[in-house]
This record gives structure tokens, sequence and C-alpha cells, in this order.
């Protein structure tokens, strides 16, 4: 619309699919700073400013946001961008720039992969209850445990980012598999003890393990989790 000052008021609607890098170390705890740059095409900035105003910017509310992510901020601001063009002549263009602060929701990450994780871990520490003379029982429950665990990570794939470096979720996932693997070797060396004689010994391995176990699992993931949020 042309307004009788002079103004001349363009609107123009248009959907866009976009993508932009993403830090996903800190996975399913992140948060993501989105940013979005738009420009004019053909026209200096002597010629036409792209003024922001937020009170015609759709808000997270009314568009219903996006699954998994709470809001927390948005920014918009106009700036001079230096464009060359094919002479080589370089002249500045208004550039309008969108920034959208958003925050993982975790919990339904949490529930639906984390908690049958862990089920699954604390089922195999029952080995530690087990008699002596069930070895063979405490080694087969130790490797249906690594195998179910190995099994679950696979259907889990497609919902964890497939990315070259290490995230929180791969540091948790890869602690459970050694502490896993541990159970296997404590019921292999308890084997060995009750074998040679020395059921006592056993016995009292067996009894520190399973607070051991628990408390080594626990402390280590806090400590992965420390790592990650202090260095990323």
């Amino acid at each position: 619309g042309i307004w009788p000052d002079g103004t001349v008021t363009y609107l123009e609607s248009f959907y866009a699919k976009v993508e932009t890098p993403m830090n996903l170390r800190l996975f399913p705890f992140d948060r993501q700073q989105l940013e979005f740059y738009f420009q004019t095409f053909g026209y200096r900035k002597n010629q036409l400013v792209l003024v922001p105003d937020l009170n015609l910017a759709g808000t997270w509310d009314r568009d219903m946001g996006i699954a998994q992510w709470k809001f927390e901020d948005y920014e918009q601001e106009e700036r001079s961008a230096m464009v060359r063009i094919l002479g080589g002549e370089v002249y500045p263009k208004s550039e309008f720039m969108a920034t959208l602060h958003l925050q993982r929701q975790p919990m339904h990450f949490l529930l639906s992969i984390i908690l049958p994780l862990l089920i699954l871990v604390i089922l195999s520490w029952t080995v530690f209850w087990l008699d002596e003379e069930g070895t063979s029982n405490r080694i087969n429950i130790s490797f249906i445990g690594i195998l179910s665990v190995v099994a679950y990570y696979f259907v889990i794939q497609d919902r964890i980012p497939h990315i070259n470096y290490l995230t929180l979720i791969d540091g948790f996932i890869i602690i459970t598999f050694l502490i896993l693997a541990a159970s296997v070797v404590i019921s292999i060396v308890v084997d060995k003890l009750n074998r040679s004689g020395r059921r006592e010994t056993g016995d009292k391995l067996d009894y520190i393990s399973r607070w051991a176990f628990p408390s080594i699992y626990l402390l280590s993931t806090m400590i992965l989790a420390a790592l990650f949020f202090a260095f990323s």
C-alpha cells in the first residue's frame, strides 16, 4: 500500500526450508542459536534499508513452536553487509539478521532412551547376588545384558546425531558398555577364585561389587557430564 506521506508498504509471505550448523556436544541438553540473514537483490543501502519491527514478527506460542524445543529469546537487527559484484566493485547493502535462541527439551529422550538403558544395566548387576556355583549363569546374564544394550543401541541410532565428534550421549553409552564388560570380568575372576579354593575372597569381591558398580557408574556419568558442560 501507498500512504499519503509517500510511505510504501510491501508485504510478502514465503516458506523456506533452511539448514544451519549446530553444536551438539551437549545433546540432548544442548542450546542452539539459529541465525537467519536476509538481503535485498539489486539495491544498495543508500537506496533501500530493511527496518526490523518486532510487532510483525511471529511469536513462538502463536505458531505452536517446534516439538522438543523451548523458546528462550528472539533478536533482530539491521546491519550493513559488504557485497562484491562481478566487476569487482564493493558496496554496502542493507542486511536483516534474525536470531532465535532455543533450548532442547530432553524429557522425552531421557524416558525413551536413557531410562531403558539404565534398567538393562541395573538388571545385569543381579549377577553379584548369584551363588558361586552359578558361574555360567552369571556370565550368561552379563553377556545377555551386553547384547541387549548393543541391540537397543542399533534401534535408537536414527534418534542420535550422526556427527564426527563425541557427544554427551555417546560418552554415556560408552560408559554403559564398559560397566557391562566389567561385570563379565568380575564373574570370571570370582569363578577363578572359587576354583582355587579362595571362596571367601570371591564372596567378598561380589559384596564389594554390589555397591561399587552403581557408585562407579554414577560417578563416571557425573564426571562425564561435568566435563562436557565445562568445555562445550
